[in-house]
């Protein structure tokens, strides 16, 4: 992350770590706005570590993968951070109205779906 702080910026970080994190935020006047985890493990408990760690950095959006989402749907509503679920396993027959209808019926939440990982082929 840093010479100061010689690791990923992760949920492994001590509270005076992420203290220093967001010391060096506030002073250069910008808020960490999205943070992506990538994949967050299996279980609620995993993402749990995750929602925590982004919650003490204040993001707003967290871009996550990896576990059901519900659970990503639930953790959001509880840590109020918005949700994007990427990179998901869609192709190009996903019907994404209904991933749409999906995510919004499970949250009252803004969700989003990421389709950047989606390559159309031309036949």
């Amino acid at each position: 992350m840093s010479s100061e702080i010689p690791k990923n910026l992760d949920y492994n970080l001590t509270a005076s770590e992420v203290e220093t994190v967001n010391r060096k935020l506030a002073v250069a006047g910008v808020q960490m706005v999205v943070y992506s985890a990538g994949s967050i493990g299996p279980d609620e408990a995993a993402a749990r570590k995750v929602f925590a760690f982004a919650k003490s950095l204040n993001v707003e959006f967290l871009v996550a993968s990896g576990v059901d989402a519900a659970i990503l749907n639930k953790l959001g509503n509880e840590f109020a951070i918005q949700l994007e679920h990427s990179p998901v396993r869609l192709n190009a027959r996903t019907d994404f109205s209904r991933v749409v209808r999906r995510c919004t019926a499970r949250s009252s939440r803004k969700c989003c779906w990421s389709t950047a990982p989606i390559r159309r082929s031309s036949s």
